[in-house]
């Protein structure tokens, strides 16, 4: 089912506007849902999420390094969790410019990006020396990624990335702008570009390293707007969803 972040009597809201803000109007997002269970499954567990009534909690001297009491309001550690093996896939269609100039929806899927949870642990933690000898931990989450990407050369058919493909990730999601072959410390050297590559699964981790709901982000993950309302998230037509990100 295609999720929406309101229900069809309220003004329509996009679902993934940091994506959608990144693609520059070129793209819509759409957050699709599968649960074991089907269809009512599925209904029934975003039914779990509108009625949990503490999405919020108080926890006494979470941050401080004082004594004294202080209470800050924080996500509850306990919010309704979603069956082993659900999928959550993000659905990218292109937007296009007729010949008024205007921008145009299409049903044209540039990519599928899927995660399957197997576990609900929390993530597992390894040590990594990067190229410059530092270390650095990485969280790997219990979830499977995949990804399926437009192939120009194969008609524009969808083709699923290799578990270890490699890609210049500073010119995807999240990239900034910043491009590795016009910077370099030392005006003789020649880039190399083979270390300017990372993998691209991998990737996804670095927004979506939580546990179970925690790494939803439209839901209770990073970049979600911290109102005191907790996120209503509705099964919608994708149509609507194309509008919001259009407008």
């Amino acid at each position: 089912m295609n999720l929406a972040p309101n229900d069809s009597t309220y003004a329509q809201e996009e679902i993934a506007p940091t994506h959608d803000h990144f693609a520059g109007g070129h793209s819509a997002f759409l957050v699709m849902l599968r649960l074991p269970g089907g269809r009512q499954a599925a209904i029934s567990y975003l039914n779990q999420l509108h009625t949990f009534e503490h999405f919020w909690i108080y926890q006494t001297n979470q941050f401080a390094t004082t004594n004294s009491p202080r209470e800050i309001l924080t996500l509850n550690t306990n919010l309704p969790e979603f069956p082993t093996n659900t999928e959550w896939a993000l659905v990218r269609r292109m937007f296009v410019i007729d010949a008024d100039g205007n921008i145009q929806p299409t049903r044209i899927v540039e990519s599928i990006q899927l995660r399957r949870y197997y576990a609900f642990t929390h993530p597992t933690i390894f040590m990594v020396t990067n190229s410059s000898g530092g270390v650095s931990e990485q969280f790997i989450p219990p979830q499977n990624f995949y990804e399926f990407q437009m192939d120009c050369r194969r008609k524009c058919a969808l083709r699923e990335v290799a578990k270890d493909e490699t890609d210049f990730l500073f010119v995807h999601f999240m990239g900034k702008g910043f491009d590795q072959f016009e910077w370099k410390s030392d005006d003789s050297q020649v880039p190399d570009s083979s270390t300017f590559k990372g993998t691209i699964l991998e990737s996804c981790r670095t927004c979506h390293v939580a546990h179970g709901i925690y790494s939803v982000n439209v839901y209770a993950g990073l970049f979600q707007p911290r109102s005191i309302d907790p996120p209503q998230l509705f099964n919608l037509d994708a149509d609507d969803e194309m509008k919001a990100a259009l407008d």
